[in-house]
């Protein structure tokens, strides 16, 4: 539930991350979890100089030259 002051309606900020997030589920389409084999192989990598690691749980890849993924549309119109 929001907090109204000054007639303005504040929420917590828990709320707002999920419904953020929420809002962004609904328009992903595909999605890669870095540095897992199976996700990266799905999506074709392709990497040059690329480093990749976990930092508290969290996976990561960075570049010195590059990395990219081809995605999928799952046959949905995509905006250019």
């Amino acid at each position: 539930m929001g907090l109204l002051v000054n007639e303005r309606l504040f929420f917590p900020l828990e709320s707002v991350r999920f419904t953020e997030r929420a809002a962004l589920e609904i328009i992903t389409v595909d999605r890669v979890a870095c540095r897992e084999q199976q996700p990266e192989s799905d999506h074709f990598i392709e990497m040059t100089g690329s480093q990749s690691g976990t930092d508290e749980d969290r996976h990561w890849r960075k570049a010195s030259g590059h990395f990219c993924y081809r995605l999928s549309t799952k046959d949905k119109e995509v905006k250019k």
